[in-house]
């Protein structure tokens, strides 16, 4: 499926997906509680984002989410966290995907995802270099690069970000070189209603500010998967005290982030659902100032 473009479906598309009447979703549509168009010839028809929106919060089952051009496996009895380990070992990127995608499908928030069930498995696969480095190392690389896919996938399936909704830029830092953690974290900020701007791995810290301070930015992520220390400990009390003048919230995780909880203007914390958080905080104090 090629999500740079809008997919739109049908209500019986969405009826099959779901295993409902038609005249069901007709009457959401109707209704106001699925947003929908209209074509030159008045049929109706649901960008696939508003209808994944109205199937997560309505809670519906979708036994059927090839109907909604999906590659997913709605996982009603739990995650099979076994099964994604099982499939990025193997390298099977359609069941990679299919798995999480059906989790979000189902409606697990995509912190709680991140923090469990994708982070247990890649915690378990750097342990397989310890019986056969090569083929570990290998292994490790690999699954990180179809992580990394189905998180662009993950985009693809969030609903628009709505104009004036306030801004996050981040990602890791000069001598970090994962991509994931920066990934996961803006996804988990724009399904919060952030709009997120992620610029990578091995990202000058005068770059960050920057895009921070021109694009109005009221959060900053750093993706800390490596330690920092010396210099760039220095370079980051100096980004922190220049953006927290500016009224710009400053957030690091990963496991190399501990030295960064003496630094002011610095928050730490330890998982997505953490980053969430403080920003619904951050996004508070902006409507009520």
């Amino acid at each position: 499926m090629d999500l740079a473009r809008v997919r739109t479906l049908s209500p019986r598309d969405i009826a099959a997906a779901c295993g409902v009447s038609e005249s069901s979703v007709k009457r959401w549509i109707d209704g106001g509680q699925i947003v929908a168009g209209r074509t030159g010839g008045g049929h109706r028809r649901v960008a696939l984002q508003d209808a994944l929106r109205f199937i997560r919060a309505r809670g519906l089952p979708v036994p059927h989410p090839g109907r909604l051009g999906l590659d997913a496996d709605p996982a009603l009895g739990g995650f099979d966290t076994r099964g994604l380990v099982e499939a990025l070992e193997a390298m099977d990127g359609l069941r990679v995907r299919g798995l999480i995608a059906g989790a979000y499908l189902v409606g697990t928030p995509l912190a709680a995802l991140f923090d469990g069930p994708v982070r247990d498995a890649a915690e378990r696969l750097g342990t397989l270099c310890q019986d056969d480095f090569d083929d570990g190392v290998a292994t490790e690389h690999g699954a990180m690069a179809l992580l990394s896919e189905t998180m662009g996938y993950l985009a693809g399936l969030l609903p628009p970000i709505p104009t004036g909704a306030p801004v996050a830029v981040g990602g890791a830092l000069p001598h970090d070189p994962y991509v994931l953690a920066s990934q996961m974290a803006a996804l988990v900020l724009a399904e919060a209603g952030w709009s997120t701007l992620n610029l990578g791995a091995l990202l000058p810290v005068s770059a960050l500010a920057h895009a921070a301070l021109t694009r109005g930015a009221r959060l900053v992520w750093l993706s800390c998967s490596v330690e920092v220390e010396g210099s760039g400990l220095a370079a980051i009390e100096a980004f922190a005290a220049k953006l927290s003048a500016a009224g710009i919230c400053v957030v690091a995780g990963g496991k190399g982030a501990g030295p960064l909880r003496d630094v002011a203007g610095v928050e730490v914390g330890e998982r997505m659902a953490d980053l969430v958080r403080i920003a619904a905080s951050v996004s508070a104090e902006q409507t009520f100032s």
